[in-house]
């Protein structure tokens, strides 16, 4: 059954160029019981066979040399502008994986331990709850009306905001179109 979950995990991903849907299709579909390890080696199976398609697909069709990745090989991650990457840049990619892994792991181990901070001295009801909510809301609200002044070069007055300053006062879409 593993096999077979890898193996459709493999063929989404090389059709689609969706190395994390074949494996999400595997655990919805393929397979009756997952467990991290299989879904791993699920998710290697299914990144080896997107990389594989996308290696062999440019150089097989004549269009572009041989170990040319990115946007202009016929399988793509993603409508972008032509970006081209070279297949000696792919350890740099993995560290940047392995870094946000990391980062990743950090903010589980932070969360869990403020998890069982709150555990034991907030509750799960009473007054410290609500205070512990009215200060968050406080807090977060605080720091969205000062934000947009913390801008060194920036105004002060709302219609003079940089496109930085934007971000925190107009729509998401809008605000980031202009950055």
């Amino acid at each position: 059954r593993a096999f077979t979950a890898a193996g459709a995990a493999a063929g989404v991903a090389a059709a689609f160029g969706a190395p994390i849907g074949g494996v999400l299709f595997a655990v919805e579909e393929g397979a009756s019981h997952m467990n991290p390890r299989i879904m791993v080696r699920t998710f290697v199976c299914a990144a080896v066979a997107s990389l594989t398609v996308r290696f062999f697909a440019g150089p097989m069709e004549g269009m572009l040399a041989w170990g040319t990745l990115g946007t202009e090989v016929p399988v793509e991650f993603g409508r972008f502008y032509s970006q081209k990457y070279q297949i000696w840049e792919l350890p740099i990619f993995a560290a940047m994986g392995i870094f946000g892994g990391l980062c990743g792991a950090l903010f589980n181990e932070l969360n869990m331990r403020l998890s069982k901070w709150r555990m034991r001295h907030v509750g799960a009801r009473g007054c410290v709850r609500f205070f512990e909510a009215l200060f968050v809301t406080v807090a977060i609200v605080s720091f969205n009306f000062f934000a947009p002044l913390l801008k060194q070069d920036g105004s002060t007055h709302m219609g003079g905001f940089c496109a930085a300053q934007k971000l925190f006062t107009d729509r998401g879409g809008e605000a980031i179109r202009e950055l």
